[in-house]
């Protein structure tokens, strides 16, 4: 299996946080549902989960596995 590179955005800006909006690319992952990057609410506490879009050219399948969805 060949290995792939994370791309550094992936890493660095957690799913609909506004920075990762703002990007060059731009996040498409859902901001409120993310809790604009601070992840999502579990029985009341905030856990590092996040709901991700298979599109989203910084965290979708593309950027991760360098897959192109069409």
């Amino acid at each position: 299996m060949a290995q792939t590179e994370v791309h550094d955005d992936f890493l660095e800006y957690n799913p609909g946080s506004p920075d990762a909006v703002e990007r060059g690319r731009g996040c498409t992952c859902p901001q409120a549902e993310n809790n604009f990057g601070r992840g999502r609410s579990k029985n009341g506490v905030i856990e590092p989960l996040f709901t991700t879009d298979p599109y989203c050219p910084i965290h979708g399948l593309d950027a991760l596995l360098g897959l192109k969805l069409d």
